[in-house]
């Protein structure tokens, strides 16, 4: 495929990545601005049926071009190993609404999945969207203190990921985290992943 039929294949791909996203927002929205309850089993399908409905549209590409989902990569359940010589961080909270605390792990592993290093902690929050945040901000700190430069961290939380990687601005109550979190990525190089 020439890298002008690739590029055109880009456009739709990256769009409905974005209209993933903004249906996670609009949920993350609805439930601060309006109050709104909000189920993730529910705001999940509905990002699921936008998938569904972007799948069958490109199903009607012609044979002769390769399928613009050919290079994206699949969803995983399992961990996806960094490239050669490189480590990756893997980092996630657990929080409770009743307690508005949780805990927070930090797992530093090489490219061939050995345990480098790690951590736990307890989390003070007042949403799990911050207690996330929290995470990904040791993560940082945890990557400066170790020296590392040019790492992966990855999280789950694919608004979270798509604050610090763009120039999207955060939710008031997470400013200042995300603030330090897009400072720390710059001054060390780091890549986000999710």
């Amino acid at each position: 495929m020439s890298p002008k039929g690739s590029s055109s294949h880009a456009r739709p791909i990256q769009q409905e990545r974005k209209n993933k996203v903004e249906v996670l927002i609009q949920a993350k929205n609805d439930l601060a601005f309006q109050s709104s309850k909000q189920f993730p089993i529910s705001t999940v399908a509905r990002a699921m049926g936008a998938w569904d409905e972007f799948i069958s549209a490109t199903e009607t590409t012609s044979s002769t071009h390769l399928s613009p989902l050919s290079s994206l990569p699949l969803p995983s359940s399992h961990w996806i190993p960094p490239g050669a010589d490189s480590l990756k961080i893997n980092c996630d909270a657990s929080w409770s609404r009743d307690l508005k605390r949780g805990w927070g792990g930090i797992i530093l592993r090489d490219n061939r999945g050995h345990l480098v290093d790690g951590r736990r902690f307890r989390i003070s929050s007042t949403s799990a969207f911050l207690a996330e945040a929290s995470v990904l901000r040791e993560a940082c700190l945890f990557a400066k203190a170790l020296n590392l430069s040019s790492v992966c961290i990855e999280n789950d939380n694919v608004q979270l990921i798509s604050l610090n990687v763009s120039e999207l601005v955060p939710p008031w109550e997470a400013l200042a985290i995300i603030s330090d979190i897009r400072l720390l990525a710059s001054e060390l190089r780091v890549s986000f992943c999710c």
